[in-house]
């Protein structure tokens, strides 16, 4: 059995796979950066990011969580993660 990662290594590599993914990749991304308006993140590379969380993260992101609370910042992402896995 896997063991249940924190909050803080689900935010590290959300933050990783962010970068990775990025339009203009920061070191300064901070949990509660917004994405879309500091240029890191377009909807284009959204979709490429929902595919990359599911698969690193072993979720499906239904369509009722497509909002931006949940992908406008990394905080966002990570509490969304953390929700889709304890169900």
């Amino acid at each position: 059995m896997e063991k249940k990662k924190s909050s803080n290594d689900i935010q590290d590599e959300v933050i990783g796979i962010v970068r990775m993914i990025s339009l203009n990749p920061s070191d300064r991304l901070s949990s509660e950066t917004d994405l879309f308006e500091s240029g890191t993140l377009d909807s284009v590379v959204l979709v490429g990011l929902l595919t990359k969380l599911e698969e690193k993260f072993n979720i499906e992101i239904p369509p009722t969580e497509f909002s931006p609370d949940n992908f406008s910042t990394i905080g966002g992402m990570t509490r969304l993660i953390e929700r889709l896995r304890g169900k």
